[in-house]
């Protein structure tokens, strides 16, 4: 009894063993850990349309669009402390420094007056005023600027701008034809740096005397 129960559970597991391999597509031995080794079909195409990228920047203006900026608040308070803080951080610019005078041709020292008056004060003085010139007195631009001399009547300075010309300075320079030796009279010639200062004292007197200034 019990050997003929055995008997029929061995045949009943046999054909369900039949019937799984019925079902499948290929035999047993086509399968290698459970994954087909004669499955040729080409892989499957995903046809599922691309992941879209969500982009949520605002798109960018037009190269000719003008930048996009906001009004300022007229009823905004105004902020003394803020704007003073902003004034400290913007950059300093340097100061304008004004044209440097040119250097005085004079040497350190005497100016043209105390040379005039050192070189040649000893016979155009007030006492003395050789010629009728007087070297030594203040106001000596307004005795010399367009005034004649005793030579010829020739202008002592010629009272015009430019390059100063004058009987006082061709004195200075060298002997006048006709009109004596060249001064100071008895004393050595100035040299040319005196005879620059000199010049240029005649340049600023007549200036003085053309706008109608008192300069010594």
């Amino acid at each position: 009894m019990k050997t003929r129960a055995i008997h029929g559970l061995g045949a009943l597991a046999g054909g369900a063993l039949l019937a799984c391999v019925g079902n499948l597509e290929h035999e047993p031995s086509a399968y290698f850990g459970g994954v087909s080794q004669t499955d040729a079909s080409p892989p499957r195409t995903d046809t599922r349309p691309a992941m879209m990228i969500d982009d949520r920047r605002p798109p960018a203006p037009p190269p000719d669009a003008a930048p996009a900026w906001d009004p300022p608040d007229a009823t905004a308070p105004w902020d003394a402390a803020a704007v003073a803080a902003d004034a400290e951080m913007m950059p300093v610019p340097p100061p304008v420094m004004p044209d440097a005078a040119p250097p005085s041709a004079c040497a350190p020292g005497p100016d043209a007056l105390t040379l005039l008056s050192m070189k040649c004060g000893g016979c155009h003085n007030p006492m003395n005023p050789a010629k009728g010139l007087d070297l030594r007195s203040p106001g000596l631009a307004a005795r010399v600027v367009d005034v004649a001399s005793t030579c010829q009547g020739r202008p002592l300075l010629v009272g015009r701008t430019g390059s100063p010309a004058g009987h006082l300075l061709d004195k200075m320079d060298g002997p006048v034809p006709g009109c004596g030796n060249q001064m100071p009279f008895g004393g050595p010639a100035l040299t040319a740096q005196e005879r620059a200062c000199l010049h240029e004292w005649a340049v600023q007197a007549i200036a003085k005397v053309l706008n109608g200034k008192v300069m010594p």
